[in-house]
């Protein structure tokens, strides 16, 4: 019931049960964001473990390609190591064949007993003029009455004249006999005491000579008895080798340098100047 005095005024009393209306505030974007990136919420956890696979994804491949890269590299620089290496076997191995070649032809005639030198020169030059390109040189040189019982000391030897840089004419092919007393005397000669006397295969280190920077591959040769008869040598040219070499190592870059197992340079195509020189000699 209302109050009779008029001084007094109604009160309403809300109803517990009624539901207050909604409030017009709206919350910012950017207020969204960061309630949504927090870990706390389902989505914040979903976004952050989406972006850290993603980043985890993205670092994996990055690797990997760096990875894929260098294998890459390392394997073609070992493949064209490779060729180098199959090239200058290629070289020595077709040299160390004409040695023997000459080795056993004359060793056969030896057996047969054939006592005429023009047999054993015409032999080395008929060899001689099958080499392959890089062989400069070929010889046969007796012990003391070793091929020939009857002649004292036998050693032809053919060479070919070096082709002057621009030059288009052909190699000429020259003859020469140590055994003759016109120059050298082989077996007064340092060769015949380091190389023929130890009866050893052996590849010399580089040296020079006017027809060039040289190699000589050394083979004794043996009777069916075991006896020493002499030696067959094979020069084999040093600038065919650096030709040979002339290459880059990978994607244009870097250069090959041939050495000799003590360390002598054989061959170096980028810096032509250390060939011939130890390797601890060698600048930087």
């Amino acid at each position: 019931m209302p109050s009779s005095n008029p001084l007094v005024s109604p009160k309403l009393i809300p109803d517990k049960n009624q539901k207050s209306p909604p409030s017009s505030k709206k919350q910012s974007p950017k207020r969204i964001l960061v309630r949504w990136l927090q870990l706390n919420t389902f989505g914040g956890r979903l976004f952050w473990m989406i972006m850290v696979g993603a980043l985890t994804g993205v670092g994996g491949m990055a690797f990997l390609f760096s990875e894929m890269i260098k294998y890459q590299a390392e394997d073609q620089v070992r493949s064209t190591l490779d060729g180098q290496v199959n090239a200058i076997a290629s070289v020595t191995t077709a040299a160390e064949t004409l040695a023997s070649g000459l080795g056993v032809s004359a060793t056969t005639l030896h057996e047969r007993q054939a006592q005429y030198a023009d047999t054993y020169r015409e032999l080395t030059l008929q060899l001689f003029e099958r080499r392959p390109e890089f062989v400069t040189g070929l010889g046969l040189g007796q012990r003391e009455n070793g091929i020939l019982p009857n002649q004292s000391w036998l050693f032809p030897y053919y060479s070919v004249t070096p082709i002057a840089e621009g030059s288009n004419s052909d190699q000429s092919v020259l003859y020469e006999d140590f055994a003759d007393d016109v120059g050298e005397f082989y077996p007064d000669s340092d060769r015949y005491r380091d190389y023929f006397v130890s009866q050893t295969a052996v590849w010399t280190e580089p040296y020079q000579q006017e027809t060039g920077r040289l190699l000589t591959y050394y083979l004794p040769l043996f009777a069916n008895d075991g006896r020493w008869l002499g030696t067959a040598l094979v020069d084999v040219d040093g600038n065919y080798l650096s030709e040979l070499l002339n290459k880059p190592v990978f994607r244009q870059l870097g250069s090959f340098t041939l050495l000799t197992r003590s360390g002598i340079v054989i061959a170096d195509p980028a810096n032509p100047d250390n060939n011939l020189k130890p390797y601890e000699d060698i600048r930087d």
